[in-house]
């Protein structure tokens, strides 16, 4: 209780002196000039960190040497643009070698295809054993899939984007 009596008594107190205070008639004098083009000189410092609107994580479907960067650190890139070439050497000889692998599977393919298309015919004519001919096998099949797939994830820009350059 003694103390809001207390508050009482200070803000009424104060509230007598900005009456005093606001009764005096100062005269303000005011300065006034033409306007003009001048140079300022102020320097503004502050310390703080610098935060990004959007962060993206960049990377390749291949991996390899980069033989160009296109774009700066920071720099601001449009979807699909070319920002970096990998080294063309190193993956034109992992192409090649992919696509041996798939012309050798589609050889295999097509030579155990025609081998059971022969002993199919030399069965039914009862000219070989009684045992079925044997069938072209599920394994080389998915090799020859297998192969294809990776030969055609070699087959890529040798940039950093999507679109296939040929």
């Amino acid at each position: 209780m003694k103390t809001r009596q207390t508050n009482a008594v200070a803000c009424t107190l104060w509230a007598i002196v900005l009456c005093i205070g606001c009764s005096r008639q100062e005269k303000i004098n005011w300065q006034t000039e033409k306007a003009s083009r001048n140079s300022m000189s102020e320097m503004v410092s502050a310390t703080g960190t610098v935060e990004p609107v959007t962060q993206v994580e960049v990377g390749t479907q291949v991996s390899g040497i980069v033989d160009k960067i296109y774009v700066d650190y920071n720099s601001v890139v449009k979807k699909g643009q070319l920002i970096a070439e990998m080294d063309k050497v190193t993956l034109q000889a992992e192409l090649q070698s992919q696509e041996a692998q798939l012309a050798n599977a589609k050889t295999e393919y097509d030579y155990q295809q025609k081998n059971y298309t022969r002993s199919k015919v030399l069965f039914e004519k009862q000219l070989i054993s009684t045992k079925p001919p044997p069938t072209p096998t599920r394994k080389r099949k998915a090799r020859m899939k297998k192969r294809r797939r990776t030969s055609s994830r070699s087959d890529v820009t040798w940039g950093m984007r999507s679109s296939p350059a040929r």
